[in-house]
């Protein structure tokens, strides 16, 4: 793809933009204001009142306000620069950044519940799926957005809130984007170079762009608490094939002792789930249905008749020895829910006055035997 074809798509995409009222071009000026200049506003401006005109529409002027702050500079301190706003501009300026707020938590709401959708139809959904059910509500959120009341243009010119919006910090002081004429006259009184230019106004693409990278965090971590870990144990001598609602997730070889790590972690949606493991003949050797999600481990131990299974707890610095130390998960089950941390599985927990596990706490490893 050629530069012309790329500059084509762009062109596009802002008309897009513009007609959904989401993104406009307004004649303005650029203003470069150095990082030690403060600007008192002056003409009779104080950071009380000031009786000039307002900045939007005109009138006289009953308040100051400083310039709305970009997301990338969340945090820093801004340029001292005032804007004059009659009462009027200043409520429709408050309506906008309450209008902002609200569209993009509609954004994200809609995107977080279009991922939570997608994996309520399709449980095994990836998380790039997720992801991209996700970026749909957004954009339906985008959308829904354009009709939330409070969205007002202040006389069809400039910025629907404030008139001035810093746009980026450079080595030479922060840029600012104007487009109010009243105020870059004042700004060129202070003795500061304002150039003429077209200033480009995004409307409810910051609360667009915001949702989906919110939803993609989000989502992400959401997927993973969806989607638990289960170990599977397999103490027979040959491998099984572990079918989760009719689908085949793994082959776990087997391992009749116990082997430090053993085992196969497998992902499964939260829920009710029938867990078969069969041979690779396909001879089912378990068949259980079980609640998947209840705890903060689950370990899964087919064909394990004659083997037992044990949680051992090891105090360490200045935590209380736990009591019991040790507990025997039932022997007639085959899927145990856990409630408590694992911290090993099929190790010992080092003796007490090791290297190990000098900021103290509780240590908690799953250890199999054979029952005696």
């Amino acid at each position: 793809m050629g530069p012309a074809v790329g500059r084509e798509i762009v062109g596009k995409l802002y008309g897009l933009l513009a007609r959904v009222g989401a993104m406009r071009v307004t004649s303005g000026f650029r203003v470069v204001v150095g990082k030690g200049v403060v600007l008192d506003g002056g003409d009779g401006c104080s950071d009380v009142a000031c009786d000039g005109p307002c900045d939007v529409c005109g009138e006289a002027g009953a308040g100051v306000c400083g310039p709305s702050m970009a997301t990338l500079l969340f945090g820093r301190s801004l340029p001292d620069v005032r804007i004059v706003l009659c009462e009027g501009c200043r409520v429709r300026v408050w309506h906008r950044g309450l209008w902002w707020l609200t569209a993009f938590v509609v954004a994200v709401v809609l995107g977080v519940g279009g991922a939570w959708g997608v994996v309520v139809v399709w449980p095994w959904a990836p998380w790039s799926v997720g992801v991209v059910g996700g970026v749909v509500g957004v954009l339906v959120g985008f959308f829904v957005g354009l009709l939330v009341p409070g969205r007002t243009r202040l006389g069809g010119q400039g910025w629907h809130g404030k008139p001035a919006r810093v746009v980026a910090i450079g080595e030479n002081g922060w840029t600012v984007d104007v487009v109010s004429g009243a105020l870059a006259a004042r700004l060129r009184r202070r003795g500061l170079e304002v150039l003429a230019c077209d200033v480009v106004e995004h409307d409810v693409v910051p609360s667009l762009v915001g949702g989906i990278v919110a939803v993609v965090l989000v989502v992400g971590v959401l997927w993973w608490s969806w989607h638990p870990e289960v170990r599977v144990v397999n103490v027979m001598d040959r491998p099984l094939e572990i079918v989760v609602g009719g689908r085949s997730v793994a082959v776990v070889p087997g391992v009749p002792g116990e082997v430090e790590g053993a085992g196969r972690m497998v992902r499964i949606p939260r829920g009710w789930w029938h867990l078969r493991a069969q041979g690779l003949d396909g001879a089912v050797v378990e068949d259980v249905r079980v609640l998947v999600g209840s705890g903060r481990a689950q370990l899964f131990v087919p064909g394990s008749a004659g083997h037992c299974f044990r949680v051992d707890r090891r105090a360490y610095g200045q935590a209380r020895q736990p009591r019991p130390g040790s507990w025997e998960l039932p022997q007639t089950d085959r899927f145990h829910t856990l409630h408590e941390r694992i911290d090993g599985w099929f190790e010992p927990n080092p003796v007490v006055g090791s290297s190990v596990w000098l900021s103290g706490g509780v240590r908690r490893a799953v250890r199999h035997s054979r029952c005696r």
